[in-house]
């Protein structure tokens, strides 16, 4: 929805402000290590989720299958 050319830390900081969100209750999901490093460097949670495409070089301490399984993660 917001898109390039901002980068996705920019993004993720710039929704949790302009909800007046905190930080401790906000997390990312993402497939790749791109999204993983900008959770991380945004100081927010990251769910990954693993699939064919996903190239992390190190797993996220929450990981899921499929988009379907997320609700049981973030309860």
């Amino acid at each position: 929805i917001f898109g390039s050319p901002r980068s996705k830390v920019e993004i993720i900081n710039h929704i949790i402000k302009l909800e007046n969100l905190n930080r401790r209750f906000f997390f990312m999901v993402g497939d790749s290590q791109e999204d993983f490093d900008s959770a991380l460097a945004a100081r927010v949670k990251f769910i990954g989720i693993m699939n064919s495409e996903s190239d992390f070089d190190y797993s996220p301490d929450n990981v899921i299958n499929s988009v379907s399984s997320l609700l049981e993660v973030i309860k």
